[in-house]
C-alpha cells in the first residue's frame, strides 16, 4: 500500500473549493472486504476538495522529515518541512512559489559558490515567480487528495480487516497490509466508518524486495522508506491557501553586490 505522503518528501529539502467530503454509500464495518474498504477509501479521497495533513518519515539511512500543512485538489498547498534541523515553509499558488527558510535549509540547497548568502535569505519570505506558461503548485501536484487516492492501492501486500478502533470519538475501520508480496511493505490504513476517508496511515517497516516501479505513483523506486506515520484532517474544510504578506524576491532579499539574485532553490 503506497504511503499517503507528499511528493516533496522526495526533495532535498529544496482560491481551494471547501466542499464536504462524499460519505460512502456503504459505510464500512469489521465485516467488510478489505479490498472493498480500499476501494471505497480511494473513491472518497478523490472527491475531497483540500485536506490537512501531518506526519514523519523516515528514510533506511535513518534520515527523518516532519511534515505538516495542507494540499488541495485545485493545486495550491501550504506546508512545513523539516529535516537534519533544516525547516522550510512553503506556499504553492499558480503564479509563484514562496519558501520561508531557516539558515540551515538556504545553506544546504544553494550552490557552494553562493552559500555565504544563506544568512540574507533566511527567516524571511522569498517569493519565486512561475516560469512563463508554467503553473507553480505543479511542485505538489503528486500530493493532491485525487493523486493521493489513485495511488491507495499500488504495491499492496495480503490484506485483513483487523476491525473497529474508536479515534476522537467516532469510529474507524483498520486496514493491515502483511507487506508479504515484492514492492509492498508493512502497515496499516485507518478508514472512517462512516465516510471512508483515511484519517491515520503507518508504514511499520521497509518494503520487500522485488517489485517493479509504478510510474504513476512512485517518486523512487526501489522505496527508501523504513517507517511513516501520517494523519489527514479537515476533508473539504482545511483553512484556504493565501500569499504570505511582505515576500520579496531573491534579488531584493540578497541586496546589491550578493550574487546574481537568481532562482531559489525548492
Amino acid at each position: 500500500m503506497l504511503p499517503l505522503r507528499s511528493a516533496v518528501l522526495t526533495m532535498s529539502m529544496a482560491a481551494c473549493a471547501v466542499a464536504p467530503a462524499v460519505a460512502s454509500a456503504d459505510g464500512l464495518s469489521s465485516s467488510t472486504k478489505p479490498e472493498d474498504a480500499i476501494a471505497q477509501a480511494k473513491t472518497a479521497l478523490g472527491k475531497v476538495s483540500n485536506l490537512a495533513l501531518s506526519g514523519t518519515e523516515t528514510d533506511k539511512d535513518g534520515s527523518s522529515v516532519k511534515l505538516s500543512g495542507v494540499v488541495s485538489a485545485a493545486g495550491p498547498a501550504d506546508v512545513v518541512l523539516s529535516s537534519g534541523g533544516r525547516t522550510a515553509h512553503i506556499v504553492a499558488l499558480p503564479k509563484a512559489v514562496y519558501i520561508k527558510a531557516n539558515q540551515a535549509y538556504w545553506k544546504a540547497n544553494l550552490p557552494k559558490k553562493e552559500a555565504s548568502l544563506a544568512s540574507r535569505l533566511a527567516n524571511r519570505w522569498i517569493k519565486e515567480a512561475a516560469k512563463q506558461g508554467a503553473d507553480a503548485t505543479s511542485l505538489f501536484s503528486d500530493s493532491s487528495p485525487k493523486k493521493a487516492a489513485s495511488c491507495l492501492d499500488s504495491h499492496v501486500g495480503t490484506l485483513t480487516n483487523k476491525g473497529e478502533k474508536t479515534v476522537a470519538g467516532g469510529k474507524v475501520i483498520v486496514i493491515a497490509d502483511a507487506g508479504d508480496k515484492p514492492g509492498t511493505a508493512p502497515g496499516e490504513i485507518w478508514l472512517d466508518e462512516k465516510t471512508g476517508l483515511p484519517v491515520r496511515q503507518t508504514q511499520t517497516g521497509p518494503a520487500k524486495a522485488g517489485g517493479s516501479k509504478d510510474a504513476a505513483c512512485d517518486d523512487d523506486w526501489p522505496s527508501k522508506t523504513k517507517t511513516s506515520s501520517y494523519t489527514l484532517s479537515k476533508f473539504g474544510k482545511a483553512p484556504k491557501v493565501v500569499a504570505p504578506k511582505h515576500a520579496v524576491t531573491p534579488k531584493q532579499a540578497v541586496g546589491s553586490g550578493g550574487g546574481d539574485g537568481g532562482s531559489t532553490p525548492v
